[in-house]
C-alpha cells in the first residue's frame, strides 16, 4: 500500500524531497528502484513502463469495483448461514468433512475471499441471490450423491480449472427464463 502511495505521488508529480527525511520512504523508494518501478535522474525520481501499468491495472481494478452494483438484498453471511442451514436440514450437520479433508462449507472468511476472486474474474455474473441458488443447489446434488466434491470454496473457483459456479449461473439463468417463460405462457392460458 506505501510503495502504491509513492508512486501515486510520483504519477501526479509530488515533490519527494519533503519525505526523504523518513527512513521508511528512502527503504520503499529503494524497493521500488530495485524492482524497476521507479528510476531516478539527478536526484529526481520518476516512473518507468512498468510502474505505470501496476498504476493502471490498480486504477481499474478500483473502476471495476465502482461499476459493479452492490445492490443484493442479501449478504455473504447470509450465503454462508443459508448454505449451513441447507446442509443442516438434508444431513442434519451443519459441515461434512469433503474430498481429501477439507471442509465441504468454507469457513465465512474462506467464502468471502473466494467469492472475491470470482467477482474479480467474473463481474457479470456476480449476483449474490443468484450465487445462493446454485451453492444451495449444489449441497442438494451431493447430499443425494453423498459425496461432498468439490467443496463449495472450489466449487466457486479454483486455480487452472476455472469456475464450475460460473458454468452453474449461466444454466441458471437459462432455467430461470424458461421458468418465467412457462409461467406467462400458464397465466396466458387461464388469465
Amino acid at each position: 500500500m506505501n510503495h502504491h502511495m509513492l508512486l501515486t505521488y510520483l504519477q501526479n508529480g509530488v515533490p519527494l524531497t519533503v519525505l526523504m527525511d523518513n527512513l521508511k520512504v528512502v527503504s520503499w523508494l529503494l524497493t521500488l528502484e530495485r524492482k524497476e518501478l521507479i528510476y531516478q535522474i539527478k536526484g529526481v525520481y520518476d516512473i518507468t513502463d512498468s510502474g505505470k501499468r501496476i498504476l493502471s491495472n490498480i486504477e481499474e481494478e478500483k473502476t471495476v469495483e465502482k461499476v459493479i452494483p452492490k445492490a443484493s438484498k442479501i449478504s455473504i453471511e447470509n450465503v454462508h448461514k443459508a448454505l449451513q442451514d441447507r446442509l443442516f436440514e438434508k444431513k442434519n450437520k451443519r459441515q461434512v468433512v469433503g474430498f481429501g479433508g477439507v471442509y465441504f462449507i468454507p469457513a465465512l472468511k474462506d467464502l468471502e475471499t473466494f467469492l472475491g476472486r470470482f467477482r474479480r474474474q467474473y463481474p457479470e455474473k456476480y449476483d449474490l441471490e443468484k450465487i445462493q441458488g446454485c451453492l444451495l443447489k449444489h449441497i442438494d446434488n451431493c447430499c443425494k450423491k453423498d459425496t461432498f466434491a468439490p467443496a463449495i470454496k472450489y466449487y466457486i473457483i479454483k486455480e487452472g480449472t476455472g469456475s464450475q459456479l460460473a458454468a452453474a449461473l449461466e444454466t441458471y439463468e437459462e432455467v430461470e427464463q424458461e421458468t418465467q417463460f412457462k409461467v406467462t405462457q400458464t397465466k396466458d392460458l387461464f388469465g
